[in-house]
């Protein structure tokens, strides 16, 4: 009977040391990896900068670990960089910028308040002679009214409920709002266009709102300096008054004759 000879099974090389062993290429014959055999197989690319894996391996054969010359010209560049890029901040802070503008300000408290307004056009405009009417012209004829309650002056619950027109006197109702009025003529109601009529309104409403609104900021800015010893700062009155006078006008043009708002301002 024919004997048949078998080739040696392939057997997986003794001094492979990669994590995932079914990565390690077998050997036949049954022939085992020599550390020589390794480290001369790695040592062509081992190198400090290796990864995890090719660090172990070149430890676990005994290969030497180099630092390749580039990977130490890149440390050094990026050392050199950093220090550089520390050095100019530091400098443009303390020799360009002045004190004011790296020193951090606390924001100025502001006692919430609410603006309360009322609103009236007529499509006229008289001229009086004290309280007598001596003539009636066209045009248009804006007044506003703005009163300024901080938060602390509105706790009742039933003053609430209150209308606006009635919150405008104040908690006691003693207040007196601040209004103006602005008269802008117009040609007669015959010749008179839509576009020259808006154009009246606008002008006179936001003349109106913007002189009544300031009127109010000023007369709650030195009432409350009085009442709690802190006033509006710049910033805040400036912001009321471009809400109060945008809401304002916004009222005030509205078809009718009377209208109402509240602006509330928080900070």
């Amino acid at each position: 009977m024919p004997t048949t000879t078998m080739s040696p099974p392939t057997m997986m090389p003794t001094s492979c040391t990669h994590r995932y062993r079914y990565r390690c290429r077998p050997v036949s014959g049954g022939a085992s990896w020599s550390s020589e055999k390794v480290i001369r197989r790695i040592s062509g690319y081992g190198s400090c900068s290796s990864g995890d894996d090719e660090r172990r391996t070149l430890a676990l054969a005994g290969a030497p670990c180099t630092v390749h010359p580039s990977a130490r010209l890149r440390s050094i560049g990026a050392s050199l960089l950093a220090s550089a890029s520390v050095a100019v901040n530091v400098c443009f802070a303390a020799y360009v910028l002045p004190p004011a503008a790296y020193a951090s300000t606390p924001a100025a408290d502001v006692n919430p308040f609410t603006l309360y307004g009322t609103t009236q056009k007529r499509f006229e405009v008289l001229e009086k002679d004290g309280e007598k009417i001596l003539a009636r012209k066209a045009g248009v004829t804006s007044r506003a009214c703005v009163s300024i309650l901080a938060r602390d002056e509105e706790q009742d619950g039933a003053f609430q409920g209150l209308p606006i027109f009635e919150k405008m006197r104040g908690p006691d109702g003693t207040a007196k709002p601040s209004c103006a009025t602005k008269e802008v003529l117009t040609s007669t109601a015959k010749s008179r266009t839509a576009k020259e009529a808006s154009a009246a309104i606008e002008k006179s409403c936001g003349k109106a709102c913007q002189v009544t609104c300031q009127r109010a900021l000023d007369s709650y800015d030195s009432r409350e300096m009085k009442r709690t010893g802190l006033g509006l700062d710049p910033d805040a009155n400036d912001r009321a008054s471009k809400r109060c006078v945008k809401v304002c006008t916004r009222e005030c043009e509205r078809p009718g004759e009377f209208s109402n708002f509240a602006v509330p301002i928080a900070k």
